[in-house]
């Protein structure tokens, strides 16, 4: 026997299975329907995922012992009520509307939490990729890692975005320590429901470009106000995108992370040949 899960929304008890498409991993979704398949039952892969299968075996769903899981706090479990609704016309569609309903929120990293563990994750929103799932003790000083410990659990990921810091553009973030890197890095696995993992570089740069428009912003206004100077009419326009390269290229060349508004002038009249 072997369990695979049905993520259809409008999945009923009376659906023939080789009308539905298979997963054996849902680790990104917070609820399913469970199926007990026998070890005999043919399955063919769906697609490119490797995770997803169908059958050609005319047998309902009712007939493989359905039940509906949810994820509680990092948990795939059972949940008996709302497999007896589900059997009686509830459909999947509707699963969070009733989770929510008894008082549980969903966050991403674990499923669904109850309001003391979701105010614990809204507190510690750039730690919580540490964690598998909420503990009890929310008060125990040792939930996350020490200063100490963020290389040690995360060396490879610090060291993968110090290497993308050391282009020109991320000049003005350059200086970021191994746990803002790290909380950073592990905020975006979290996204995707995992702890720390591999990221394409190039998602990790959109992200780091998107932080600067909020950690630098001042960047932003100060250049912005130069520009409205009479003298920088022709270049006013100027993207925040390229305002960042130029701002991270004098950055770089210069070993500073913050200008002062005179050498902003000055570069920008030397690089765009402004009299």
């Amino acid at each position: 026997m072997k369990y695979m899960f049905s993520l259809d929304n409008y999945c009923s008890p009376d659906k023939l299975i080789c009308k539905d498409v298979l997963f054996f991993n849902i680790r990104e979704f917070n609820y399913a329907i469970r199926l007990a398949l026998p070890d005999d039952i043919a399955l063919r892969r769906k697609g490119c995922d490797a995770c997803c299968y169908a059958t050609d075996d005319e047998r309902r769903i009712s007939e493989f012992s359905p039940v509906v899981v949810v994820r509680y706090n990092g948990q795939l479990r059972v949940d008996r009520e709302m497999t007896e609704r589900w059997l009686n016309g509830l459909r999947p569609y509707q699963f969070y509307e009733v989770i929510q309903e008894r008082g549980y929120r969903g966050w991403s990293r674990f499923g669904f939490l109850n309001e003391k563990q979701y105010s614990f994750c809204r507190r510690h929103s750039d730690k919580v990729y540490q964690l598998k799932r909420i503990p009890r003790n929310l008060s125990d000083p040792g939930i996350f890692w020490s200063e100490e410990e963020y290389y040690e659990h995360g060396g490879r990921y610090i060291e993968k975005v110090r290497g993308i810091l050391s282009k020109k553009e991320f000049a003005p973030i350059r200086n970021m320590t191994d746990v803002e890197i790290l909380d950073f890095y592990g905020d975006l696995c979290s996204i995707n429901s995992h702890r720390l993992c591999e990221i394409d570089d190039d998602y990790v740069e959109e992200a780091l470009l998107e932080d600067m428009m909020t950690l630098r912003r001042d960047i932003l206004l100060e250049v912005r106000e130069i520009l409205a100077e009479e003298e920088f009419a022709p270049i006013r326009d100027m993207t925040w995108r390229k305002i960042l390269d130029f701002y991270g290229e004098l950055c770089d060349s210069s070993g500073c992370s913050k200008l002062s508004s005179e050498a902003i002038r000055s570069a920008l009249k030397e690089q765009f040949h402004i009299n």
